[in-house]
């Protein structure tokens, strides 16, 4: 076509003007605004393709590619609220792919991670609703849904999102893992020793399921497994700062257990020097450790550290509660 050959010969206004007079003449025919679009998101000229954008939607209501195009081209304009409600549309298409759903959600998605956004993340949930029931049997629609309400806090929904994932994807470790701290922050240490067995069987060398596995075995008080589950995580771990220092923090609770207090205290110390002062477990279990030697004072310390660190577990909620009521 001759645009395209004026286009490959950087001759960009004639190639556009060349496909605008044949737009004139086959006025409803979607491939050639669909070309000029191409020609001009290719030529960095994204903003001047909304008119042609918008013909192609006249022409084709439910064209995908141009439902996105749109929506990115105004992405920066109004509120976030505004925003979401734009790509409402789009989620709630199970036509539309849903690679490109969540190509486009996943910055919110991690900006929530970090920052913890209350009002970011209701609206990610009402998206994400959108989404699983768009993408019934697509795992990658419930483990984002499973991600937005971890990262919420609502820990029970979230188990619920990662057990559909994995009903229909066994394949993918970030998952396991997940489910498997959602397990340890609600206490269902039944179904912790369960996943973090499963989740073993299928990654072998994953050192956090032996870790979570240890966690499990420890809240049930079977401490000699315990420790040689450790042992093996610590091997796989092979130096590796994070798990290393969740690995001493699960040691130092079973010496808190066996009542080796001075022991105790020297992993949870060691752990949170690892962990550059970032590990909640390590400091939940230093307030655990001077709960056990009466000082509530620094107890309170520790547990209001670990909260901060972002630990928003049942348990330790509950031993802030317990120190504020006393």
């Amino acid at each position: 076509m001759r645009a395209e050959i004026l286009d490959a010969s950087g001759k960009l206004n004639e190639c556009i003007g060349t496909l605008k007079t044949i737009t004139a003449k086959y006025p409803l025919e979607k491939k050639y605004y669909v070309l000029i679009v191409k020609i001009l998101h290719a030529n960095d000229k994204i903003t001047e393709s909304e008119s042609y954008l918008k013909k192609i939607l006249e022409i084709d209501p439910y064209d995908n590619d141009a439902k996105l195009g749109l929506l990115l081209l105004n992405k920066g304009k109004g509120t976030r609220d505004d925003y979401f409600a734009s790509l409402m549309p789009l989620i709630s298409n199970g036509d539309a792919p849903i690679d490109i759903k969540i190509k486009e959600l996943m910055p919110y998605v991690q900006k929530h991670a970090v920052t913890a956004d209350t009002i970011l993340g209701n609206q990610l949930i009402s998206v994400c609703d959108k989404l699983v029931i768009a993408h019934p049997d697509d795992a990658k629609s419930h483990a984002v849904y499973g991600d937005v309400l971890k990262n919420n806090g609502n820990y029970v929904a979230a188990i619920r999102q990662y057990e559909k994932t994995l009903s229909l994807n066994k394949k993918n470790y970030a998952v396991w893992e997940q489910l498997m701290f959602c397990q340890m922050f609600t206490q269902d240490f039944e179904a912790l020793v369960a996943t973090s067995s499963n989740a073993i069987d299928f990654f072998p060398n994953q050192a956090m399921s032996y870790y979570f596995a240890s966690v499990a075995l420890i809240a049930k008080n079977e401490l000699k497994k315990a420790e040689n589950t450790l042992a093996e995580a610590s091997i796989i771990a092979a130096g590796n700062p994070d798990l290393d220092s969740r690995i001493m923090a699960a040691t130092g609770q079973i010496y808190l257990l066996k009542k080796e207090f001075n022991k105790a205290k020297t992993y949870a110390e060691q752990a949170i020097q690892m962990s550059n002062g970032k590990s909640i477990e390590a400091t939940e279990l230093m307030g655990d450790i001077y709960i056990a030697l009466e000082d509530g004072r620094n107890a309170s310390i520790f547990y209001q550290k670990s909260y901060d660190l972002g630990n928003r577990s049942k348990l330790l909620l509950n031993k802030i509660s317990s120190l504020k009521n006393n």
